[in-house]
C-alpha cells in the first residue's frame, strides 16, 4: 500500500512536469479518465493535438476553425484559452448532445487518433468526473506529491545498492548458498511426497474410497 502510494506521487510529479500542469489538475484528469474508461496518456495526447489545431485555426486554416466551431468553440476561445480548457469545452458539448457519430470527423482533425475513445469518455461524462472530483477536494497537495516523488527516487537508489550487494555476495559464495537453497528445495519436496503418502495410506484403510479411484487421484494431489 505504500508503495503504491509512493509510486502515485511520483507518476503524477513526472506527468505534471511532463504537461506543465500542476499535480492537482494532472490528479483531477487521472480519476476523470478512469471514470470513464480512458487513460491520462490518452488525454495527454489529446491535448497535444488540441494546441496543435489551435494554432492551425488561429492561422486561419478555415478546416480547423470549422471543426471547433462545430463543439460551440469561437476563435475568442481558442485565443483565451489553454488546450486543457479547451478540452473541457468540448467535453460538455459533446455530452450535450450525446451525437458523437455527427461530429467524427472533426473530432478527428481536433483529438487526433484516440478521437473515438476519448469522444466515448466524453460522452459517458469526463466533464462532470473531473468537476466531482474538484468538488470532493480529493487532490494530494503539492508538497506531498513532492516529497513522495523524493521518496520514490531515494528507495530506488537503495533498491539499487542492495541489488548489486546482493549479487557480489552470491557470487562471493561460489555457489555455496545455490547449493543450500537446492537442498533446502529438495527437502521441501521430500516432506510433500511423505505427507501425500500418508493421507493416501490412511484412505485405502479407512476404505472410504474406491482403490482404483485413490490409484488415479493420489498422483495429482
Amino acid at each position: 500500500y505504500v508503495r503504491e502510494i509512493i509510486r502515485y506521487g511520483g507518476e503524477v510529479h513526472d506527468m505534471g512536469r511532463r504537461l506543465n500542469m500542476s499535480t492537482d489538475k494532472v490528479q483531477e484528469l487521472n480519476y476523470a479518465a478512469g471514470q470513464t474508461g480512458t487513460s491520462l496518456g490518452e488525454i495527454a495526447l489529446a491535448f497535444k493535438f488540441i494546441a496543435k489545431a489551435r494554432s492551425e485555426a488561429l492561422e486561419g486554416k478555415t478546416d480547423f476553425v470549422k471543426s471547433f466551431a462545430a463543439f460551440g468553440v469561437t476563435i475568442a476561445d481558442l485565443k483565451s484559452k489553454n488546450p486543457e480548457q479547451l478540452f473541457m469545452q468540448i467535453a460538455r458539448a459533446v455530452q450535450a448532445t450525446g451525437d458523437t457519430a455527427r461530429l467524427t470527423s472533426d473530432a478527428m482533425q481536433i483529438l487526433g487518433r484516440s478521437a473515438d475513445k476519448i469522444m466515448g469518455s466524453m460522452k459517458d461524462g469526463i466533464a462532470d468526473a473531473a468537476k466531482e472530483f474538484e468538488n470532493l477536494n480529493l487532490a494530494i497537495d503539492p508538497k506531498t506529491i513532492e516529497r513522495l516523488d523524493q521518496m520514490g527516487d531515494s528507495f530506488e537508489k537503495i533498491w539499487l545498492i542492495m541489488k548489486k550487494g546482493g549479487a557480489e555476495a552470491l557470487v562471493a559464495t561460489d555457489g555455496t548458498l545455490g547449493q543450500i537453497l537446492s537442498k533446502f528445495l529438495l527437502f521441501d519436496e521430500a516432506m510433500r511426497q511423505l505427507a501425500l503418502s500418508k493421507v493416501y495410506a490412511a484412505l485405502q484403510e479407512v476404505g472410504s474410497l474406491p482403490g482404483a479411484y485413490i490409484s488415479g487421484v493420489a498422483p495429482h494431489l
